[in-house]
């Protein structure tokens, strides 16, 4: 069991928090934050899910308090202390009350340093990458989750040739579409064909020397995001091998990281999923040339890739 401190509270703190209480690993020890109490309180409730969280969030001085049926099953009843931003509580509790901190998730916003008397014993630290996708100096960064589905595709096709150039476009989503229809689905699903892309750094898990590396997110990231890519191969394939590589990833190494579906997908179908959905039905393939297009619900993708870093710090998962 890992023994975790959320050091500032924030969207994507909050799912993480949300998706914590379902993880046979993860026990939330504390959270480090001095916003309003209220506010922690709405938050929780009302966005720390695709859905209001079932059961109720009381909210005292120096503790949170989280009832219902929930998490890991049955009727549960977790109490997580609170602490300010110098490690002490509003009644006098501080970091030497919590039992040992294994690791630390902090938020993508936070700028105000650790209490030194956590970092002495030096425990893990996990972050959330911040609007401009900068990490930490110290801390394993939780990557936008467009770029951890993109390198993870580039991997998983890789095994069909050497792979000569990669360029991906993401759109964001402002939310789900009320029409189910097939050519309303077949029109998001295309939403960001034709964009334009600008250079930028190596993806991550993908070779430096990529001659086009490429990215554009086109207005603000949100619950939603859409991402064509398109990438060369040194040697042709056909669309049947490419869904297939896809498939056995999906199936083994990237398991809960990708995720295979028949298609054509919308945005509604991908809310709350922890992986990002892979449109089969959008693979496109001329002799060297792959396209296809995958659904990323943000939130909820960066948050189960930050558990999973949690649950075990010793370890490197596949998909870093």
């Amino acid at each position: 069991m890992t023994r975790v401190l959320v050091a500032g509270i924030s969207p994507k703190t909050r799912y993480a928090i949300r998706q914590a209480l379902g993880h046979q690993q993860i026990e939330i020890v504390g959270i480090l934050d001095d916003g309003d109490r209220d506010l922690l309180a709405y938050g929780l409730a009302t966005d720390s899910g695709p859905t209001p969280f079932k059961g109720s969030i009381d909210v005292g001085d120096d503790a949170v308090t989280l009832s219902g049926r929930y998490g890991r099953g049955g009727l549960r009843h977790d109490t997580i202390p609170l602490l300010t931003g110098d490690g002490t509580g509003a009644r006098a509790g501080s970091l030497a009350d919590l039992p040992q901190v294994d690791a630390v998730l902090t938020a993508e916003d936070r700028t105000v340093p650790l209490p030194a008397s956590l970092m002495s014993d030096g425990p893990p630290v996990v972050r959330f990458a911040g609007p401009d996708g900068a990490g930490h100096d110290r801390a394993t960064t939780v990557p936008a989750a467009h770029l951890t589905a993109v390198a993870c595709l580039v991997g998983a096709l890789r095994p069909l040739g050497e792979v000569e150039a990669v360029v991906h476009t993401t759109t964001g989503v402002s939310g789900p579409s009320p029409d189910t229809r097939r050519d309303r689905r077949l029109a998001l699903r295309g939403s960001a064909s034709g964009t334009s892309t600008r250079p930028s750094a190596a993806l991550p898990g993908t070779a430096a020397s990529l001659p086009a590396v490429g990215t554009e997110i086109l207005g603000p990231p949100t619950e939603v995001t859409v991402t064509v890519l398109s990438l060369v191969l040194r040697a042709a394939t056909e669309a049947v091998q490419a869904v297939r590589r896809v498939k056995s990833e999906t199936r083994g190494a990237l398991k809960g990281v990708l995720e295979l579906r028949d298609g054509p997908v919308a945005t509604g179908d991908v809310l709350g999923s922890p992986a990002a959905v892979v449109d089969a039905s959008s693979v496109v393939v001329n002799g060297r040339s792959i396209s296809l297009t995958l659904h990323t619900h943000t939130r909820s993708f960066e948050a189960a890739r930050a558990c999973a870093l949690l649950s075990n710090p010793s370890s490197t998962p596949v998909w870093v």
